[in-house]
């Protein structure tokens, strides 16, 4: 394992080494975020923004063709990835629309997460309440 003074002279040396910190970090330290970009690169526009969801938004996405969970504060549309899930369809049945961090840390590595950002479609903000979108000043300039 590299030590803060060693160079990781490549990207397959990174990923090599995330596994191996990965048991070192604590769990609430890390976010997703942060995970993906130690790994290769998805096919996740980098640069995009995502969109801001309450948790009563993401609760309405409880059907098997309109899934969507929560986990660690980022919403995933399972909708097209829940039958190859390797645990199966059913055990997922339980956390649809809603916060499934806890059964999540339960049975996977942080890690895992990674391997999805594709899945995730936005965030869940706090207290129920979405940020107000700026309002756009002769269409290009944003103003709150």
């Amino acid at each position: 394992m590299a030590t803060a003074t060693q160079t990781i002279d490549s990207r397959a040396d990174l990923v090599a080494e995330v596994p191996k910190t990965m048991e070192a970090v604590h769990v609430e330290d890390v976010s997703v975020a942060e995970i993906a970009d130690k790994l290769e690169k998805t096919d996740i526009e980098e640069d995009k923004p995502l969109k801001t969801y309450t948790e009563a938004d993401v609760a309405v996405h409880n059907k098997p063709d309109d899934f969507w969970l929560i986990v660690r504060g980022e919403v995933f549309d399972m909708t097209k990835f829940q039958n190859d899930h390797p645990g199966g369809f059913k055990i997922l049945n339980g956390v649809r629309g809603k916060d499934a961090t806890k059964k999540y840390m339960k049975y996977h590595r942080l890690g895992i997460l990674a391997q999805y950002r594709h899945l995730v479609v936005g965030k869940v903000v706090a207290g129920g309440e979405k940020p107000k979108e700026p309002k756009k000043l002769f269409g290009f300039i944003k103003r709150n």
